[in-house]
């Protein structure tokens, strides 16, 4: 049996997170884990305030040394709508010791996902739209990132994903989703982990499948790294 550790919504490269600081203090963890699941918008090209030409090397090389500094750890990266970039994703390909997954992972009965499908109902054709759009994203101007920090100091940003994210309402989306793309994939699983809408979710039981969500890095919200065992085939 493997110990597992999944963390999601880091949003590295952002003006908004403390991403960074609460990664490093997952450390002592991670150093008995055999593996890392990156659950997606680890990175965030959009509120980096910067070009993708000086942001896709800052994350290449983050992810280059997570491999160096835990060589012991199976890392699996799943891209989030914030780092789904081709320009950035092609190249997470290209990392070695890096496995990577374009919508979801299964290991053992756990799956994992970002999370996208939280937003609203989506097929898989719906997920494509959706993401195709993120795919172009583009860095936000100074205007728009001081809006946003209004709106965050405000509470609006909180109080909206508290609203349009609750967590059984997350958990049937999602749930619909992975039907659509997967039926039956309830028969497989015993515990389904996402990310995408900031809010801690601790084991929302739906159709005799447990629910995670991992939090988030952005300032003022809550990360909440989730352990998790697994069983390799071969063993």
């Amino acid at each position: 049996m493997k110990k597992g550790i999944v963390i999601s919504d880091l949003h590295l490269l952002s003006w908004r997170s403390e991403g960074q600081t609460r990664f490093e203090g997952l450390t002592v963890e991670l150093e008995t884990a055999e593996t890392l699941v990156l659950n997606g918008d680890i990175f965030d090209f959009r509120w980096a305030l910067r070009p993708h030409s000086e942001t896709i090397p800052q994350a290449l090389e983050w992810l280059t040394a997570l491999t160096t500094d835990f060589p012991g750890l199976d890392i699996h990266f799943i891209p989030g709508n914030h780092d789904c970039l081709p320009a950035f994703t092609n190249q997470v390909r290209a990392i070695e010791k890096i496995s990577f997954h374009p919508h979801h992972l299964i290991l053992g009965r756990n799956l994992f996902l970002h999370g996208d499908a939280a937003t609203y109902r989506m097929s898989e054709k719906g997920f494509g739209k959706f993401r195709a759009n993120w795919e172009l994203d583009q860095p936000s101007g100074k205007t728009r990132a001081r809006l946003y920090d209004l709106s965050d100091a405000l509470g609006f940003s909180d109080l909206t994903h508290h609203i349009w994210f609750r967590g059984d309402i997350a958990v049937k989306r999602i749930s619909w989703h992975l039907e659509k793309i997967r039926p039956g994939w309830k028969d497989l699983i015993d515990h389904c982990f996402f990310g995408h809408t900031h809010l801690p979710v601790r084991g929302i039981t739906k159709d005799g499948v447990k629910f995670f969500n991992t939090g988030s890095g952005i300032r003022g919200m809550e990360f909440h790294p989730v352990e998790f065992f697994w069983k390799p085939v071969y063993e």
